[in-house]
């Protein structure tokens, strides 16, 4: 153990008790500013560490702003030492935020700053996004090891006894949910323990807080998707589809209404992305309070700079953009959709359908592909009509095949693929998602069965 000394006399002491009334604390800032130094030089090989000083231990500005100028920040647990990091000028990722049971007014705070913030319950995801409307694009999450933690003291030294963090799958899943809500960056926590003497359990404890970090890397890495939402302050709606003895019952939320400014600043949003892409999809119906002709809108922005939009809508909303002078390069209503489009009667046979496609509201788009369910699809590229015949399968689940549909148009047009293979990817995508379960999902093993039993032909 190192010898620990006084720096002052007993005399010394006795001039300062006259001095001051007790009780009081005595600081040595000159051993605290070389321990730290001597603390962060150890750590000198790691590019990038960055120490945190525990607030709730010594709630000192003084201290705290004697560890700012040395690059420490601050680790927080409260609203009272974020507000005093606030008042000492600790601002940014220079705080971590750690709270168990957190309300969200600390939450908030903790946002406001720009802090870190470090999850200690799944729940809190939910929870954080039902109250403060969106997520930051950092997020960090606290690991209990439980009984792979090897020793430890009893002063919050066994970590199956601890009421902090999550377990291995509920890190894993918390990574998975923070990912599909936008975050971008992510990092990993666990409690050392406390009053640790013992140099190989805090080396232990590294090691496995380290493998689960390379492992839910190399996992999250397989199902990664970039994205670039826009926020809003209002909760998004759920769709729900229930499936029983070959029906299917939906029930579908209203959704939010979207106020003027979230629609201005989306649109200011995309703008932006506008330059990172080739192609554009859209889908669904438009939210409350949206303007019908945003979809005009985005396509017309879209056009300004060559980038083509693939629009799948329907009714007024459908309308207005195909009368408007920058018109989508690709629609793909059903038949009662089409129908509707242009105020007529379903069309019975493929001439009759024909007929409709050649309506002057379809002049300028580049593809009509309407969708006939089980029977495949009609088209109309360049002036030119097919024919889409699908292989009879099992359908699990129908839904999200519209969506998938789409995704498969999208990715041969993309690849500047020939008309006949752009229809024949389409449609094998939208077969292949109503042969599984898991809305959304197509399994890449049997694409080039379904792919070679898909038909296309001129009529």
């Amino acid at each position: 153990m190192n010898k620990k000394t006084v720096p002052f006399t007993s005399e010394q002491l006795e001039n300062i008790i006259a001095q001051y009334p007790t009780p009081f604390h005595i600081y040595d800032e000159e051993g605290i500013i070389e321990n730290m130094k001597s603390f962060i030089n150890a750590f000198s090989w790691n590019k990038g560490f960055k120490q945190y000083f525990a607030v709730k231990a010594t709630p000192n500005p003084y201290i705290m702003r004697l560890l700012q100028k040395l690059g420490v920040g601050a680790d927080c647990s409260s609203l009272a030492e974020l507000i005093l990091c606030e008042k000492v000028g600790i601002t940014g990722h220079d705080i971590m935020f750690t709270s168990n049971d957190t309300p969200y007014v600390e939450y908030k705070k903790a946002i406001e700053l720009g802090a870190i913030i470090n999850l200690d319950d799944i729940t809190h995801i939910e929870y954080l996004e039902k109250h403060h409307g969106f997520l930051p694009d950092t997020f960090c999450v606290r690991y209990n090891p439980g009984s792979l933690k090897e020793g430890g003291n009893t002063i919050i030294g066994i970590p199956e006894e601890a009421k902090y963090g999550m377990t291995r799958d509920q890190v894993f899943e918390a990574f998975k949910q923070l990912q599909a809500k936008g975050v971008k960056h992510f990092g990993i926590h666990t409690m050392v323990v406390s009053n640790e003497l013992d140099i190989n359990s805090l080396v232990g404890t590294a090691e496995i807080c380290f493998n689960l970090a390379v492992e839910i890397k190399e996992k999250l890495d397989d199902v990664a998707l970039q994205n670039n939402f826009y926020p809003i302050q209002s909760e998004t709606r759920n769709c729900i589809a229930i499936l029983h003895e070959g029906l299917q019952t939906e029930i579908l939320e209203a959704g939010p209404t979207i106020t003027q400014e979230e629609q201005t600043g989306f649109l200011a949003h995309f703008e932006t992305l506008l330059k990172e892409v080739d192609l554009i999809t859209i889908s669904g119906s438009l939210p409350s309070g949206m303007d019908e002709a945003l979809y005009a809108t985005i396509i017309e922005k879209a056009a300004a700079v060559g980038v083509p939009v693939l629009l799948d809508t329907s009714g007024k909303t459908l309308k207005i953009a195909l009368e408007a002078s920058s018109k989508p390069a690709l629609i793909k209503p059903n038949q009662e959709e089409l129908a509707g489009l242009l105020g007529i009667p379903e069309a019975p046979t493929v001439e009759e359908l024909k007929e409709q496609l050649n309506s002057p509201l379809f002049d300028g788009v580049d593809w009509v592909v309407v969708s006939l369910g089980s029977k495949g699809a009609l088209a109309k590229h360049e002036g030119d009509f097919y024919q889409v015949s699908i292989p009879k399968v099992n359908a699990v689940n129908p839904v999200g095949s519209g969506d998938s549909t789409i995704a498969g148009l999208a990715h041969a047009i993309a690849k500047g693929e020939s008309s006949e293979t752009i229809l024949k990817t389409a449609v094998t995508a939208g077969t292949l998602n109503a042969m599984e379960a898991q809305t959304g999902f197509i399994n890449m093993e049997n694409f080039d069965a379904i792919f070679n039993a898909v038909t296309v032909e001129k009529v």
